[in-house]
């Protein structure tokens, strides 16, 4: 006589990356629950605010404070954030999504920018990282 023992507890899991980051990337593509729309020189990035406060400070001020920004549905960032290459801001809303940031000599300038100007030390950390092994 064999002496199995049934299970009395099993886990179901999935990867993070599949039951959040990808559905939220797909929100992102389609506007579909996101809610705000980052503009920055005729370009139209849908994201969800949660997440963008989530990493970076200057987004948690603007909305959680008492911020014009607070209740919009659109911030244009055009203004303050003068890049060389603006599909490089695409690169690192991604990077608030997935926590992966491809960086090479040619978008190095722009990710410094856009991490000063979103307070993101630790990708501002790895571009100092990224300059110093070149």
């Amino acid at each position: 006589m064999s002496h199995y023992v049934k299970a009395t507890k099993k886990t179901f899991s999935k990867s993070a990356h599949d039951c959040l980051v990808r559905p939220l990337l797909k929100q992102r593509e389609t506007g579909e629950l996101c809610d705000i729309v980052l503009k920055l020189n005729g370009r139209r990035y849908n994201a969800h605010r949660a997440i963008l406060a989530l990493w970076s400070p200057y987004f948690h001020s603007m909305f959680t404070c008492d911020m014009r920004e607070k209740n919009i549905k659109e911030v244009d960032l055009s203004a303050s954030l003068v890049l060389e290459q603006d599909t490089v801001f695409g690169s690192v809303l991604d990077y608030m999504y997935t926590g992966s940031l491809p960086l090479t000599t040619e978008t190095i300038t722009d990710v410094v920018k856009i991490s000063d100007f979103l307070l993101l030390d630790d990708v501002r950390d790895f571009c100092q990282q990224f300059l110093l092994g070149l």
